[in-house]
């Protein structure tokens, strides 16, 4: 969902089928994939960038633990809720970005000035996921696999 093209992804009722991009379907690479039913503790959707600063998206229907946000043609970035600041991280090693996804809001999250997660006039796309058992881990855990992995 993250980039145009030959590596858009089609739902099946018991699975999904990856386009021809290199970036999705390399002959002999491996590829790791996570799959969230929606409910109650997920939320996915759009919004358009406006690039300004301190934008609360609301309407999500809870507070996020744990989400990934990203639009076409760029990096996909995520935020824990126990990130501080206004800090965000790819799923990869890199450091702390800030000014991207700044904080979870009580019914939603906001995002700063960066372009990969708030550029103007461009469809802005998200996932929240909220602990539904904490004591199992959760969204939280989710995430710990996705950045081990």
């Amino acid at each position: 969902w993250w980039e145009a093209g030959d590596a858009r992804s089609d739902f099946n009722a018991d699975g999904f089928q990856v386009g021809t991009s290199i970036n999705v379907n390399t002959n002999g690479e491996l590829y790791f994939y996570a799959c969230w039913k929606d409910s109650s503790v997920v939320n996915v959707g759009n919004f358009t960038g406006n690039g300004l600063d301190n934008r609360v998206i609301s309407g999500i229907g809870f507070r996020p633990t744990w989400m990934i946000l990203a639009h076409d043609g760029d990096r996909v970035v995520h935020r824990e809720e126990d990130m501080v600041g206004d800090n965000s991280i790819f799923f990869s090693p890199h450091a702390f970005f800030a000014d991207e996804i700044q904080a979870f809001e009580a019914d939603g999250f906001q995002v700063g000035t960066s372009g990969r997660v708030n550029l103007a006039a461009e469809v802005m796309m998200y996932l929240c996921l909220i602990d539904s058992n904490p004591s199992e881990g959760g969204a939280s855990a989710a995430a710990a696999v996705l950045l081990t992995e």
